[in-house]
């Protein structure tokens, strides 16, 4: 995801450099039709982006909460018995 939102943005770019038709010049022109191909790839290219900025952060997250509850693991295993008997209680 992150290889191609990186392409999507370099597509305005190539566009520009090979077209000279950079999206200001399709602006002032009138030429809405490049300049939506062109707003549209940047917009794929920087949602995909903050995409994967916002799921990296997230599964690092994750795993420094991982590690630092590796020390509650008998505190869990330690209530867990209890916790199962009040559950098995018939009201």
């Amino acid at each position: 995801m992150l290889l191609g939102s990186g392409l999507g943005l370099l597509i305005p770019f190539v566009n520009g450099f090979v077209t000279r038709d950079w999206m200001w010049t399709t602006l002032s022109k009138g030429e809405y039709y490049v300049f939506s191909v062109d707003a549209s790839w940047l917009v794929i290219g920087i949602s995909g982006l903050l995409i994967c900025r916002y799921y990296l952060q997230k599964k690092e997250t994750v795993q420094k909460t991982l590690r630092n509850n590796e020390g509650l693991t008998d505190f869990i295993e330690e209530r867990t018995p209890i916790l199962h008997r009040i559950s098995e209680t018939k009201l």
